[in-house]
Order: C-alpha cells, then sequence, then structure tokens
C-alpha cells in the first residue's frame, strides 16, 4: 500500500504576463521502505516539490 501518493501535482508563480510553471502534474506513489532521490538540474523543481511534501508551501492543484 502506497504511504505517498501525488495526482496531478501543480505549483505555479504569478509573473507580471503570465504564470511561471514550476511544477506541472507530478504523479508519484512510494510506499514504505521505497527510496527516492530528486535530482536535476538549477531551476527545475526540486525545492519546490521538497517544500510542498514537507508542507511549507502549498499546491495550486493536484493531491498529495
Amino acid at each position: 500500500m502506497a504511504q505517498l501518493v501525488l495526482n496531478d501535482l501543480k505549483k505555479e508563480y504569478p509573473t507580471r504576463s503570465e504564470p511561471l510553471e514550476i511544477l506541472k502534474g507530478i504523479d508519484l506513489e512510494l510506499s514504505s521502505g521505497d527510496n527516492l532521490a530528486v535530482i536535476g538540474p538549477s531551476g527545475s523543481g526540486k525545492s519546490t516539490l521538497l517544500n510542498v511534501l514537507g508542507t511549507l508551501d502549498h499546491p495550486n492543484g493536484g493531491t498529495y
């Protein structure tokens, strides 16, 4: 049974012209004992994802 489930998780920030999409529909299931590494280039949304998962920030859409 999955302990952490993300469905269509989205996060965006407003800009003058249009919203800046940081997380674009993340789907993920992790069970107890699973390991996950979050890697990617600077600016790809790693910290934003971890902030949402740690409840320091709120998504604009989706569920977790």
